[in-house]
């Protein structure tokens, strides 16, 4: 999950070069990540939202018994309160879809690249000397 997360912050800030390019950001980007393969990305706009239930977690928990097949805690729902105000100050982009297992592996695959282009001759392989 965390490879997950940091995948998708190293996506967000190559898809911020759209900011730069034109006045008003398109609402959806497509990402080339090589490959053939493309991450859907969407705008999430500055702004104000709620963020959190407004139900109580013993009511969100009574309404998932009754619509799914599983038994569901009330405290399964408590970091979803209290509910709070949430000010998003400047736009940016988050993946449209989860991330597919395609789009992760081409991920791992840029940042290797990237990485072994930065690192110094034999480093990493017990050659490098002082």
């Amino acid at each position: 999950m965390r490879n997950c997360v940091f995948g998708c912050i190293v996506l967000l800030t190559t898809a911020g070069a759209a900011f730069n390019e034109t006045k008003e950001p398109p609402t959806k980007l497509a990402v080339d990540l090589g490959g053939g393969v493309k991450i859907e990305l969407t705008l999430i706009s500055a702004g104000e939202l709620k963020m959190g239930s407004a139900e109580s977690a013993d009511a969100v928990a009574k309404f998932f018994d009754k619509t799914c097949d599983d038994v569901w805690a009330p405290g399964w729902f408590e970091d979803e309160h209290p509910q709070h105000r949430v000010r998003i100050t400047k736009p940016f982009y988050l993946g449209t879809y989860h991330v597919t297992r395609g789009q992760f592996h081409q991920f791992v695959e840029m940042r290797d690249t990237r990485r072994t282009q930065r690192r110094p001759r034999g480093a990493g392989d017990g050659t490098l000397t002082r």
